[in-house]
């Protein structure tokens, strides 16, 4: 007999037939196992910032704000973030993704975009 997952019933059935003859009759009933990925979105979603600014995201995972995740940026020199979402910027301008992924479930996550431009005084009129 091949293995049945944990969600899974099994019902056999024996009868005879006319003939004398048994016949064993298995039927599997597999239980819909379907996990629910809880959306992860990320706020604010993008954002620009100064060379070497910092910025904190908060995470809304299943409705929760806050909840727990794990931050990461996608870029190897994408600036820095904290275990609690503060998000600091590189010196080097370019566009970064700053990532939150569920704890819970590590396929859930979201993506937000930062912009890190150059600061530079602006000529005052005379």
């Amino acid at each position: 007999m091949s293995p049945v997952s944990p969600n899974a019933w099994i019902l056999r059935f024996i009868s005879l037939t006319l003939m004398g003859v048994m016949v064993a009759v298995t039927a599997t009933a597999q239980q819909s196992a379907k996990q629910t990925v809880l959306p992860v979105r990320i706020d604010p979603p993008e954002a620009t910032l100064y060379v070497g600014e910092s910025l904190r995201f908060a995470a809304i995972a299943g409705g929760a704000k806050n909840a727990a995740v794990k931050w990461s940026i996608q870029e190897p020199e994408g600036g820095r973030i904290t275990d609690v979402g503060v998000y600091t910027a590189p010196r080097a301008i370019g566009i970064y993704h700053v990532v939150a992924s569920s704890n819970t479930n590590p396929h859930a996550k979201a993506t937000a975009t930062v912009t890190v431009v150059v600061h530079y005084d602006v000529p005052q009129p005379q």
